[in-house]
């Protein structure tokens, strides 16, 4: 069995890319703002509220609308949980944008291909690694941003966690339905 595209989540995946690569020129410049003012943790804690509102609204809704399993909403929830409390452990908090970025990208991602599990595993965590590694190339073309493999690390790791994960529930689903049809 090959790998299919699903063209709607995937031009989903490259718009979130895509906005993610339209803030690198400003991103740096509203931290700093932010910080000056001693916004920063306060504008980081409204954004994360309002992200827990958008995906628990939206897993509300897919699972209403059954197009979502419950246990891939519980392996959402895990995942968006679990970057929350690795975002937490990081010193300076503009570093949390890439768990949150690179995780929601490995989300719409993995939603982007169906087939075997090895594969799409595999094509995934190839795409979202490549991506952040393009975004922090990007960075060199930028005035007053910078390289950082720190960040391509960040990038990656919550990246491939979430491809990983998504990946386990998709097994996870697979097992329960062939114990259904025994």
């Amino acid at each position: 069995m090959r790998i299919s595209c699903h063209k709607k989540a995937l031009s989903l995946a490259l718009v979130w890319w895509g906005l993610i690569l339209a803030s690198l020129p400003i991103g740096r410049a509203i931290t700093n703002y932010l910080r000056e003012h001693f916004l920063l943790n306060l504008v980081l804690i409204l954004t994360i509220t309002l992200l827990l509102i958008l995906v628990l609204g939206g897993l509300f809704w897919l699972h209403r609308q059954q197009k979502i399993s419950d246990l891939k909403v519980r392996a959402i929830l895990f995942l968006f949980l679990s970057w929350v409390l690795g975002a937490l452990l990081l010193e300076r908090p503009e570093e949390r944008w890439h768990i949150y970025h690179y995780g929601i990208l490995a989300v719409l991602l993995w939603e982007s291909f169906s087939g075997r599990r090895w594969q799409r595993t595999a094509l995934c965590a190839v795409l979202v690694v490549s991506c952040g590694f393009l975004e922090e190339s990007a960075q060199l073309f930028i005035p007053q941003r910078v390289f950082d493999w720190r960040d391509v690390l960040l990038n990656g790791g919550s990246g491939i966690w979430g491809v990983f994960v998504l990946s386990l529930q998709d097994k996870n689903q697979e097992m329960s339905e062939r114990g259904l049809d025994s």
